[in-house]
């Protein structure tokens, strides 16, 4: 994945909400255009990513939904523990966009797991290859994400602090985890490079044969 695409994908996202609240601000509130902007920011992440890959025709956005769908899951189950109930009053904006039309579907916050795992998933690779000069756009707009994400729901008593730090801790972890597991293989083609493009992603030609001839004495 070239680091301008991924770039440009993330200032799409912002510039869409902006230009958006701009041209109906005066006829919808604007607490639920943030809302919905929110709340649309992970499904379009995750749709980048399974459409990048659908594109180039590669694994690697099949892998990076795989390990997703791990977290969701485990988000979904570790939420059901009672340390996680929510005593408090939420506001009624934190139900108006839903995947079901009764109860969350998760109690701990899949916005925040999405965010956090794509954030933990690229990183180890940044770490790993010391791409952090060429990918401080994207360490600095995925940081407003999650940091908007949790003061969002704290304001609203959409979510407690401890719900949000346990998403946050589920989406980290398996996202660094994830990535850890696709660099132990070693199939450099399974992984995204962000700062490198795909030229420029080298591997060794298993299929080369050597013919090997005596030396004359």
């Amino acid at each position: 994945m070239y680091l301008n695409e991924f770039r440009h994908l993330l200032l799409l996202i912002f510039l869409i909400i902006y230009y958006t609240i701009q041209y109906i601000m005066a006829e919808l509130n604007l607490t639920n255009i943030f809302y919905t902007a929110y709340r649309l920011a992970p499904f379009i992440l995750v749709s980048f990513f399974t459409l990048s890959s659908i594109l180039n025709q590669d694994l690697k956005g099949i892998i990076y939904l795989a390990g997703l769908l791990i977290a969701c899951f485990i988000s979904v189950i570790v939420g059901k523990n009672n340390v996680f109930d929510n005593t408090l009053s939420p506001s009624t904006v934190c139900n108006s966009f839903t995947l079901t039309s009764a109860e969350p579907f998760s109690r701990l916050p899949l916005s925040m797991t999405i965010f956090t795992y794509t954030f933990g998933y690229l990183l180890y690779i940044i770490g790993l290859y010391g791409l952090a000069k060429d990918n401080i756009t994207t360490i600095i707009l995925f940081s407003v994400l999650i940091i908007s994400d949790w003061t969002w729901n704290i304001y609203f008593n959409c979510n407690s602090h401890i719900r949000l730090i346990g998403a946050f801790l589920i989406g980290s972890g398996i996202g660094v985890a994830w990535s850890a597991i696709i660099a132990s293989t070693k199939q450099v083609q399974l992984q995204y490079f962000n700062g490198i493009s795909n030229k420029e992603v080298c591997s060794i030609n298993k299929n080369v044969k050597f013919k090997c001839t005596p030396r004359a004495k």
